[in-house]
């Protein structure tokens, strides 16, 4: 069952879900020290197909499904952000606000993802300065944005 945590007679494998948490968040363990990226997904098969392609592009996706757990998960650590805009209770443009504020880096390193066509939707994301992607889209497309911003100069967290 998605969420469920791993079996402990099992080792992980890289690029499984590992790591404790709330049966929503997981953090993947691809190889290596891979740049950190915070996923905060309402939907469980979203979040954890988002996990496994951003793990098998190289990152090292952190999972949650609520804005209380992307507080939780949130750290000088993580390098990116990946928001649906609609979360139980908030909005992920909100918990964008709150989680820049802590690491200013996160400013130009985010990217919401929404089902919502409607024009507020368009308004509120664009005050950001962040980009939007419409669900569906084309996951290369975000791995793309996040290899851009993330390669070159000021890859770290800290730049």
């Amino acid at each position: 069952m998605i969420g469920d945590a791993p079996d402990p007679t099992r080792p992980a494998s890289p690029g499984l879900f590992t790591g404790e948490g709330s049966a929503g968040s997981r953090v993947v363990t691809p190889p290596g020290d891979a740049p950190k990226i915070l996923v905060i997904e309402d939907d469980d098969a979203v979040r954890m197909v988002l996990g496994r392609t951003l793990s098998h592009a190289g990152f090292a996706p952190v999972l949650g499904g609520t804005v209380a757990e992307a507080e939780r998960l949130l750290s000088n650590e993580i390098a990116a952000m990946v928001l649906d805009f609609r979360l139980p209770g908030s909005r992920g443009d909100l918990f964008f606000y709150f989680a820049s504020s802590k690491y200013p880096h996160l400013r130009r390193r985010t990217v919401f993802l929404t089902a919502d066509a409607s024009i507020e939707v368009e308004q509120l994301v664009s005050y950001t300065g962040c980009p939007l992607r419409h669900k569906p889209f084309v996951n290369t497309s975000l791995i793309e944005f996040l290899r851009s911003i993330l390669d070159g100069p000021g890859t770290s967290p800290h730049d």
